[in-house]
């Protein structure tokens, strides 16, 4: 990743990367609801361990807007080995979003959250740098960090919305790839390459989790 000091406004470098958006469902009928001290108890306890898990995969965190978390996985990896950890990630944050942050919200008598999460992957991903000076940051424009957002969107609670690249590039034999299934259409966009041909592009919904997991390697 490049750091934000080695660049100049408006500068551009390209990148083949996942991207990953990361929302609590209805936040806003969760702060009506609860009140403002519930509701950053709550974030205070979710938006932490996300960050976390986006470190521990190696991804890279670019900011969060309220209740919202946008992050980078893959650069500088191969594609098989971005999109695996991007989905294994996947696992670790349904896991701890169940296991962890719940509980620990029940705890303190705090009510328990959902989330929908969007992620694309592309190998022309733009970062650049924008902004006036002591006021900017980088930002991915690309139309995966568009379809991303758009998969959050329609996701529904606890539910993981991934586009073609993420499946095209997943390991459907022995990796996470196996856990995706097909979910619908994304009008509006397509998927693939200039020189091979671009095609209608889908979108999957990720199914697996560590429970998924240790169960296939029984069988």
């Amino acid at each position: 990743m490049p750091d934000l000091e080695q660049m100049t406004i408006s500068e551009t470098k390209e990148f083949g990367m996942g991207v990953v958006f990361v929302d609590i469902v209805q936040s806003g009928k969760y702060l009506t609801d609860n009140g403002p001290r519930k509701t950053m108890l709550m974030l205070n306890v979710f938006i932490p361990q996300v960050m976390d898990l986006v470190n521990d995969f190696d991804g890279h965190f670019e900011k969060n807007t309220g209740d919202g978390v946008l992050a980078y996985f893959g650069v500088e990896k191969t594609e098989r080995s971005a999109v695996e950890d991007l989905l294994e990630y996947f696992a670790c944050l349904r896991y701890v979003v169940d296991e962890i942050v719940n509980p620990e919200l029940q705890e303190y008598n705090v009510p328990p959250i959902s989330i929908s999460v969007g992620a694309a992957y592309a190998q022309d991903v733009y970062l650049s740098r924008i902004g006036v000076w002591g006021q900017n940051r980088l930002t991915a424009v690309s139309t995966a960090a568009n379809v991303a957002f758009e998969l959050q969107e329609r996701a529904g609670a606890d539910e993981y919305l991934v586009d073609e690249g993420i499946r095209t590039f997943a390991d459907s034999e022995d990796g996470w790839g196996q856990h995706l299934e097909k979910e619908g259409v994304l009008r509006g966009f397509r998927w693939g390459s200039s020189e091979e041909g671009r095609h209608t592009s889908r979108y999957y919904s990720f199914i697996g989790g560590f429970e998924q997991s240790r169960s296939d390697e029984n069988d």
